[in-house]
C-alpha cells in the first residue's frame, strides 16, 4: 500500500502503531508443540510464528498477558526456555491456551497505552465515538463490539487516500481466535481496499454491531523500544535496531566565521577548538572560540571542546588543563560534550614513550575531571593501535581520526572502514563541504546516540559489488553490540561495452542494432535497460529517437515502482481491460502520477511533451518515493522559459534544480515531445536523485 497517499498523524498516534506493529510483527519459534485457545490448533514445534499468540489468559486465573505481566523480551525468553510456563501450564480460564499471550482488548489496550488493561466492554470508555462510516475512520481509531453473539475490538492501523482525497484502503489490526490455521490465531494486520474491499469492511463491522471510536488522548504517550520487535526506522542504543551515525564537525579559527544557524541542520553535535600550544611553547586561545559556544548554544548544538597540545611532560600538561579550565570560567559557558586532549603532534609522539604520553594525557584528564568536566582523547587510528593502549584510556571518551585518504577530503556518505584496536566513540572521518561554512571543515561521527560512552566501535567493511548489497558494520570491542548499514549496490560502470569494475558486458544494450556505444545517449540506454524499464520497440531496435507516449511513460514507472498488483478497472474511456499498460494507468491514476487529457480520456498514444514528463516524474518522487521535492532553482534565464505552462512551472523548477533538465542551446523545450533516448536521461538522473535525496517530512 504504500503506493498511495497518506495524511500526516500526530506523535501519540504514530505511537500507538508503533506498538501495535511491535506485537504483530514479533517473530517466534516454540521449542515444544503448544496448544492454541480453545485447543482448535497447535503450534508446532520448529516452526516460526509472526505475531503475539492469543490467549485468553485473565490476571487472577493464573495467566500471564504480553506485555502486561511480560515484555516482549520475557516473551521470547519464555519461547526458548522448554522449561516456562509457555509449556508447563495452561491457561486455566476457559479454555485452554499458552500461558503467554494476548487477547483482543489486551491488544488494544497496550497499543492505546491505557493505564490498565482493559476488557471489550469497558475499553470504549477511552475513545469518543464516531458516526460508523468507513468515511471517518483515521488512523488510532478502534471499532468495539459487545454484543449477543460477539465481543470484540480491532485498531485502525493505517489508511491510504485516493488521489482526490477519498478512503481507498484502510489496515485493521488484532487479536483473534481463528479455527484451523494457527498463525491465524496471531496478532496480525489486515488490509481493505477499493471498493469491494471498503463495502467488505462496512459489511463485516458496522454492519455486525461495531462501534467506531477515536482515543481520547488526554495524557502523555509513550513508546519503548523493544530490542526482540523492532520496528524499521526505529533507533536503539541498546540492541543497534535503526541507528545511525550521528553527523558532526569541528571546528577552529580556520573555518573563519560559521554560519551556525544555516549549518545546524546538518549536524548533531560540534567539537570546538578552545585554545593550542604554539611551537615556541606560549599557550593561546583560539580567537573564533567564543563566537563558535555562541553559535552552537543559540541553534541548540550540543557541544564539547579540545585542546591542541604539545604536553612533554606532567608540569606541561597540567598547564594546558589549567589554560583551558581558566577559560571555560571566563565564558561561563560549559560544554554538555567532553573536553578532548588533541595528541596528534608529531614531536610529542615519536620522542615520547607510551608510558610518558599516558603520564601526560591522565594529568591532564584527570585534573579537568575534578570539575565535574567528561574528558576524553583525540589522536589518529595508529597511535591509538601501538601507543594509547593502557587500560586508563577505557574511562576516557576516545576520539579517532582516520581520513580516506591523505587529503580526507571526502562526503558524508563516504564508505570506510574504522579499525582501532580499543575502539572508537567518536571518529573523524575527512574533511568535505557543509552549508554555512566558507571553507573545508573537518567531519565527524559520533557512533551511536551523541553525548554516551558505553560502546567503542570498530567497523568491517563488506564492500558492494555492482549487483549485490553490502554492508559497513560497527561492532563494541567490549560487548560485541553492533550496528549495521546497508550499502546499495554500486550499478555497472560501462565503458566501451564493458563494465570497469566486473568487466560485464552490456548484452542488453549491444541487442539493439541501432543503438551505438558513441551515442550522447549510451550510459542512459544502458542504465534504464539494465533496471528493465525500457525494452525495444523490436527485438533488434530501440529507436531512440522516437516520440515517446503517454502510455509507454507510464509502464515505464510502474515497472521502476516494482510492478504493482491491483485490480484493473480503467479510469478512462480510451483505456481497456485488454491494453497492455491497463494496470499501469490505473495504478498512476490512483497513485495521483497522472491525470486525463480531457473529456474523461487518457490518450495512452499520444506523445508525451517535456514538461509533462517532468512533471510525471515530478509526482512521482513525491507520492511513490516518498522524497522531499522542495528544491527550486530560477529557469527564466532560458530563452523558451515562457512555454511552461502553469501546472507545470513548479515541477519545471524542481527538474532543473536537481538536474534533470539541464536545457540545450539555452532553451528548455517544453513543448517538444519527448524521445525514448531523452526520457532515458531524464529516467537515469531522476532515480539517481531519488536515491540520495532526502525523505518528506510526512
Amino acid at each position: 500500500m504504500e503506493e498511495y497517499p497518506r495524511r500526516a498523524v500526530s506523535t501519540d498516534v504514530e505511537n500507538t502503531v508503533r506498538r501495535a506493529r511491535q506485537m504483530t510483527s514479533i517473530r517466534w519459534t516454540p521449542r515444544q508443540d503448544i496448544r492454541s485457545w480453545g485447543g482448535y490448533c497447535t503450534y508446532q514445534a520448529g516452526v516460526t510464528y509472526t505475531g503475539l499468540p492469543y490467549c485468553q489468559a485473565v490476571s487472577g486465573y493464573g495467566g500471564h498477558y504480553v506485555p502486561w505481566a511480560a515484555s516482549l523480551e520475557e516473551f521470547i525468553g519464555a519461547v526458548n526456555d522448554v522449561n516456562s510456563k509457555m509449556y508447563t501450564s495452561r491457561c486455566t480460564y476457559y479454555r485452554g491456551g499458552p500461558s503467554f499471550g494476548v487477547d483482543c482488548s489486551a491488544f488494544v489496550s497496550w497499543a492505546l497505552d491505557l493505564p490498565q488493561r482493559c476488557t471489550t466492554a469497558g475499553i470504549y470508555a477511552y475513545g469518543t465515538q464516531k458516526q460508523s462510516s468507513v468515511s471517518l475512520i483515521q488512523v488510532g481509531d478502534f471499532l468495539n463490539v459487545n454484543g449477543s453473539n460477539i465481543q470484540h475490538v480491532v485498531l485502525v492501523t493505517d489508511v491510504a487516500y485516493d488521489t482526490d482525497g477519498s478512503i481507498f484502503g484502510v489496515e485493521i489490526s488484532e487479536s483473534t481466535a481463528w479455527t484451523g490455521d494457527p498463525h491465524m490465531c496471531c496478532c496480525r494486520s489486515t488490509w481493505f481496499t477499493g471498493n469491494d474491499g471498503l463495502v467488505r469492511l462496512q459489511q463485516k463491522y458496522f454492519g455486525s454491531g461495531y462501534r467506531l471510536y477515536s482515543r481520547n488522548y488526554n495524557r502523555p504517550v509513550s513508546y519503548e523500544h523493544s530490542c526482540v520487535a523492532s520496528i524499521p526506522g526505529d533507533e536503539c542504543a541498546v540492541c543497534g535496531a535503526g541507528m545511525l551515525l550521528r553527523p558532526g564537525v569541528d571546528v577552529s579559527q580556520w573555518q573563519g566565521v560559521i554560519d551556525w544557524q544555516t549549518l545546524a541542520p546538518y549536524i548533531d553535535f560540534a567539537i570546538i577548538r578552545i585554545g593550542y600550544r604554539a611551537l615556541d611553547g606560549t599557550l593561546n586561545y583560539d580567537p573564533q572560540y567564543e563566537n563558535n559556544v555562541q553559535g552552537c548554544e543559540a541553534n541548540g548544538i550540543p557541544y564539547g571542546v579540545y585542546f591542541y597540545s604539545i604536553a612533554h611532560n606532567e608540569l606541561e600538561a597540567m598547564e594546558e588543563a589549567d589554560f583551558v579550565l581558566a577559560k571555560i570560567w571566563q565564558t561561563g559557558k560549559y560544554p554538555s560534550l567532553p573536553v578532548f586532549m588533541d595528541v596528534e603532534d608529531q614531536g610529542v609522539l615519536t620522542t615520547l614513550s607510551n608510558d610518558q604520553i599516558l603520564a601526560t594525557i591522565s594529568t591532564f584528564c584527570d585534573y579537568l575531571g575534578q570539575f565535574n568536566l567528561r574528558t576524553g582523547v583525540y589522536a589518529s587510528e595508529s597511535p591509538w593501535n601501538g601507543q594509547l593502549t593502557d587500560g586508563y584510556y577505557k574511562s576516557r571518551v576516545s576520539w579517532v581520526a582516520k581520513w580516506a585518504d591523505a587529503n580526507g577530503t571526502v562526503s558524508p556518505d563516504t564508505v570506510q572502514t574504522l579499525n582501532a584496536r580499543s575502539g572508537a566513540n567518536l571518529w573523524q572521518y575527512g574533511a568535505g563541504r557543509m552549508p554555512g561554512v566558507n571553507t573545508l571543515v573537518d567531519l565527524d561521527y559520533w557512533l551511536g546516540e551523541v553525548g554516551t560512552y558505553e560502546h567503542r566501535y570498530v567497523s568491517v567493511l563488506s564492500p558492494s559489488s555492482c549487483t549485490e548489497t553490502g554492508s559497513l558494520s560497527y561492532q563494541c570491542v567490549d560487548c560485541g553490540q553492533s550496528i549495521v548499514k546497508e550499502l546499495k549496490p554500486l550499478g555497472h560502470d560501462f565503458v566501451d561495452g564493458a563494465c570497469v569494475r566486473c568487466g560485464s558486458t552490456m548484452a542488453l544494450y549491444d541487442a539493439y542494432s541501432d543503438l551505438s556505444w558513441d551515442a550522447w545517449y549510451a550510459s542512459c540506454v544502458s542504465f534504464v535497460l539494465e533496471r528493465g524499464l525500457f525494452i525495444g520497440t523490436s527485438k533488434t531496435k530501440f529507436s531512440p529517437n522516437a516520440s515517446m507516449t503517454r502510455a509507454m511513460l507510464v509502464t515505464v514507472l510502474w515497472r521502476m515502482a516494482g510492478k504493482p498488483e491491483m485490480e484493473v478497472v480503467p479510469p478512462f474511456s480510451d483505456v481497456s481491460e485488454a491494453d497492455y499498460y491497463a494496470v499501469p494507468v490505473t495504478w498512476a491514476a490512483r497513485c495521483g502520477i497522472i491525470s486525463g487529457t480531457g473529456h474523461g480520456a487518457f490518450s495512452p498514444s499520444e506523445r508525451i511533451t517535456r514538461e509533462q514528463a517532468v512533471a510525471v516524474l515530478y509526482r512521482y518522487a513525491q507520492y511513490i518515493a516518498r522524497k522531499d521535492v522542495s528544491a527550486s532553482a530560477d529557469y527564466s534565464g532560458f530563452r523558451d522559459a515562457s512555454l511552461v505552462s502553469s501546472y507545470a512551472s513548479e515541477p519545471m523548477s524542481w527538474a532543473v534544480a536537481v538536474g534533470i533538465i539541464q536545457g540545450s542551446g539555452g532553451a528548455i523545450r517544453p513543448q517538444d515531445g519527448a524521445t525514448r533516448a531523452e526520457l532515458s536521461k531524464m529516467l537515469k538522473c531522476c532515480i539517481e536523485w531519488i536515491e540520495t535525496a532526502p525523505a518528506a517530512e510526512n
